[in-house]
């Protein structure tokens, strides 16, 4: 099994300023497009487990499922070794990076209590990664990608111990950007912590400074690149995250901005990260609840992406005053803990 012991360290990651005028500017969604991360729910997720690592409190299990698009989902699944009912996490990562890249902010979740699920993204799954190759498949992993993400809420549920009511999602830069996208078609997570996201990998190609079309790549390709991109657009889904709540949220200390924009160790670049919030806020419409709209305020620019995750899901998620009444109390297995997801009754022993 890959080793999940990653240090904890302050999180570097790239903020990235929308243009006044982009092809995105226009909210409306075609159903059809819509449709696009529709799957099949019947079909059978086909749990496979490669292997699980014991841990004071939970388990780190080690498994794959199917993807509605083919292929298999790489995931670590992390379990609370003690009873009650749990709320139920996605964690998403970076660009580049894969599931392991979110241990830190896992094992703080398990340890609260979650049951948390952390992916890898459908470019992440080769062994030479190409995280945007300025070509149809960026459309099509990105698709993928939020198909395997409503996959992996199915896969939560299964579990009977998982409480529907209390469903959350983290996302961190590319993933906090996707979850802009997965808020306006999956409304059963009932937060969503966007963690330093920009508009989509739109946006981030064509932000203020950047070249267009980017080197090695023609004009015909960067044409149809965008016309690709475009429809897809995280930007464009996150007015539709009604009743989901989002907290958009930036990192502190260092920001790192390619492309010649030059970042400012230790400021950070405040003018564009308030464009940047400013524009999640404007395109958030009604979907931004009450401490979404305190997320946005400047007070807050300068908090950490973990402390928010952790204060937002602590009082909607983990506090124990969520669970609902009646609720029947179950013991986690230390092993085997993906039975009960393959429909067998969970081992006791």
């Amino acid at each position: 099994m890959p080793s999940l012991s990653l240090a904890a360290s302050s999180v570097v990651l790239t903020l990235t300023v929308l243009p006044l005028t982009t092809p995105f500017d226009d909210d409306a969604i075609a159903p059809d497009t819509f449709a696009l991360f529709d799957y099949d729910a019947e079909r059978p997720l086909d749990i496979q487990e490669v292997g699980s690592e014991p841990f004071d409190g939970y388990d780190i299990i080690d498994l794959t499922y199917a993807s509605p698009m083919g292929g298999r989902v790489p995931a670590y699944l992390y379990m609370p070794h003690d009873e009650g009912p749990k709320a139920g996490m996605l964690l998403m990562h970076g660009m580049p990076g894969d599931r392991s890249n979110g241990a830190p902010l896992a094992r703080q979740y398990v340890e609260a209590g979650a049951v948390v699920l952390a992916i890898s993204a459908p470019w992440a799954r080769s062994a030479s990664p190409v995280p945007i190759s300025f070509t149809p498949q960026d459309r099509a992993n990105q698709i993928q990608l939020i198909q395997d993400l409503r996959r992996g809420v199915d896969l939560l549920l299964t579990f009977p111990w998982v409480d529907k009511e209390r469903l959350g999602y983290v996302g961190i830069s590319y993933g906090g950007a996707m979850g802009g996208l997965l808020a306006g078609v999956e409304h059963r997570i009932k937060a969503y912590v966007l963690g330093v996201g920009d508009g989509g990998l739109l946006a981030h190609m064509t932000s203020p400074g950047d070249v267009v079309p980017p080197a090695g790549v023609s004009e015909e390709q960067w044409n149809r690149w965008v016309s690709d991109m475009d429809p897809i657009e995280p930007v464009r889904f996150v007015a539709h995250a009604a009743p989901s709540e989002l907290l958009p949220e930036r990192t502190q200390g260092r920001t790192r901005s390619g492309g010649g924009r030059g970042g400012v160790p230790g400021r950070g670049q405040r003018a564009e990260d308030r464009a940047v919030v400013s524009r999640w806020a404007r395109h958030d419409g009604r979907a931004l609840g009450r401490a979404g709209a305190l997320a946005l305020r400047a007070d807050r620019h300068r908090s950490q992406t973990v402390p928010i995750a952790r204060r937002a899901f602590g009082r909607r998620l983990l506090s124990p005053d969520a669970r609902p009444a009646g609720e029947n109390r179950v013991l986690l297995p230390k092993r085997r803990v993906l039975a009960a997801a393959r429909g067998m009754t969970p081992s006791k022993s």
